[in-house]
């Protein structure tokens, strides 16, 4: 069912943007709702428009239809299809989690790191000493 023209996009999320709007029902303004819920703790242009729906136009606390029917809102439904999309609100919930972790006490594993081997020094060395020439070496051990 098509809106008429003094009817508005709640939720144009699409810029220039000129389909033809379509009146709420029921069941696409609980959606609405439902995802403006969700969007109110993520980012994005999405998260502008949920604060708008919710402060300024009655879908938040007591939410009635009505009240939408009463100030003409109608919707595009490729600006409704975006805005209820679960996969860009899993994505925003995953950025969000991201920039902020949920676990603030999360202790860093740091991989073990190997211990330093100890050198043979017998075989680095020529049989007769190049200074003294001596055979025999007296090695120092530093701990």
């Amino acid at each position: 069912m098509s809106a008429s023209a003094a009817q508005v996009c709640c939720i144009h999320l699409i810029e220039g943007l000129n389909d033809n709007l379509v009146s709420l029902s029921t069941k696409s303004f609980e959606k609405i709702r439902q995802c403006m819920q969700e969007w109110l703790f993520l980012d994005g242009k999405e998260r502008e428009i949920a604060d708008y729906l919710s402060i300024s136009n009655g879908f938040g606390d007591d939410g009635s239809l009505e009240k939408c029917i009463d100030n003409s809102y109608a919707c595009h439904r490729k600006c409704c299809m975006r805005f209820t999309d679960k996969t860009k609100i899993q994505r925003a919930e995953k950025r969000m989690e991201d920039i902020h972790p949920v676990d603030v006490n999360t202790t860093v594993i740091r991989p073990k790191r190997s211990k330093a081997i100890s050198c043979d020094l017998t075989g680095i060395f020529p049989p007769i000493c190049v200074i003294c020439s001596r055979e025999k070496f007296i090695f120092e051990k530093h701990s």
